[in-house]
């Protein structure tokens, strides 16, 4: 027997109907074989492990109810985290595939300020771009709480860099160049997606084609949620470029400091030093960082990934085989480490240089006052950007692409 719950939301003129829970699926879901699933919420400064082992049955049954209000039914346990178990779901009006975050309840802060944020007709649940994976739903029971988005059948570009190291850097410089633009729609809209990295971009089994819409960057936070801090627009560049440059090189940046020497062409070393200036005000825009890198993509042609880095400190500025260091200039040399919620490894490491390195300066995009404060965080569950993986420059091209 479903027990139908309404809860409306007047004072921002929206309803959410249609809510139940299935009493009789908790004692359907019986223990099934254990599986090993990825963790995506290890803590900041503790490496992530390959897989952590937990039962089929989480230990709060609130989470595993086969029937997720009226219109959903989760079928596979993907992904268990501290922010909940990821599912892959159906829905049961259309026969199509969901992608399902189920929230234990003690992660939910304020349900009221996640209904107005995801109420229908708000910039989350309206939001739609060729680089962003839609907001589906937003399920409300008694005893439990989850987000329906469009399911990703992916691995995640963590993977592929932890079983293949660098990337060419005409595939690192196309990813990119989508992050970045899947961010402009963000930004657009008023939003900050809050928490781009590896983990995040999702990929095909075809994305080595460099196609249009061949990775999509996932999981991201709401208000709402406990005890997640807030960014802006510009950490948001950041950490698009710090996604970069691990692509680039292997290994993480340095929080709060310039790029060291890398074996690069001078146009791509000075778009990547843009996007991780220490001082905010000197990154470009999401939509102009992705049109620079998209116009980078014809030229690096053929040329083979960076020799991954081993050992030492990470972040530390790599031997360069050709050309001269290339800093930032030197009032920016330090700064204080950009908001990049948290990461489940070590996407940006915040450590010290030790060896500085010849300073010549970068060109910078013109100085600029923030264009919006009231900015929404994403950072764990909801909203995706889509990540085209190549053939960008196609579509950054197109008429109307934000900034």
């Amino acid at each position: 027997m479903t027990n139908a719950v309404e809860v409306d939301d007047d004072a921002h003129g929206g309803s959410f109907r249609g809510w139940g829970e299935d009493r009789v699926g908790f004692a359907q879901h019986a223990t099934r074989s254990r599986r090993v699933v990825r963790d995506y919420a290890v803590q900041p400064g503790h490496p992530e492990p390959r897989g952590t082992a937990v039962a089929d049955t989480p230990a709060d049954p609130r989470l595993a109810a086969p029937r997720l209000g009226k219109s959903h039914r989760l079928e596979e346990r993907l992904a268990e985290g501290s922010l909940g178990v990821v599912w892959r779901g159906v829905d049961t009006r259309s026969g199509e595939p969901v992608a399902v975050r189920v929230l234990p309840p003690d992660t939910v802060a304020d349900r009221q300020e996640l209904r107005r944020v995801l109420r229908p007709g708000s910039p989350v649940r309206t939001l739609r771009d060729p680089h962003v994976v839609a907001v589906r739903d937003y399920v409300e029971e008694r005893r439990r709480v989850a987000l329906v988005t469009d399911f990703l059948d992916a691995g995640d570009l963590r993977t592929i860099l932890r079983s293949e190291g660098p990337l060419a850097p005409r595939v690192a410089v196309a990813l990119a160049s989508n992050v970045l633009a899947g961010l402009a729609a963000f930004h657009a809209a008023g939003l900050v997606h809050g928490d781009v990295r590896p983990e995040n971009v999702m990929l095909p089994s075809y994305w080595r084609r460099l196609s249009p819409g061949s990775a999509r960057l996932t999981d991201a936070v709401l208000p709402g949620l406990a005890d997640r801090p807030v960014g802006t627009a510009e950490d948001d560049v950041y950490a698009a470029g710090a996604v970069l440059h691990e692509m680039l090189t292997g290994r993480a940046p340095v929080a709060g400091q310039p790029v060291g020497t890398l074996d690069l062409p001078p146009r791509l070393w000075n778009a990547l030093a843009s996007l991780l200036a220490v001082d905010p005000a000197l990154r470009p825009t999401a939509a102009h960082g992705a049109r620079t890198l998209a116009d980078l993509v014809d030229t690096l042609g053929a040329l083979r990934p960076l020799a991954p880095t081993r050992g030492g400190r990470p972040g530390r500025p790599a031997a360069s085989r050709v050309g001269a260091a290339r800093y930032l200039p030197t009032s920016d040399l330090t700064g204080p480490a950009p908001r990049l919620g948290e990461p489940a490894e070590h996407t940006v490491a915040r450590s010290s240089l030790e060896v500085p390195a010849e300073r010549l300066p970068v060109e910078a995009p013109p100085v600029r006052t923030p264009w919006y404060r009231r900015a929404w965080v994403w950072a764990a569950v909801g909203g995706t950007l889509l990540v085209a993986a190549a053939a960008t420059w196609v579509v950054l091209g197109r008429p109307g692409l934000p900034g």
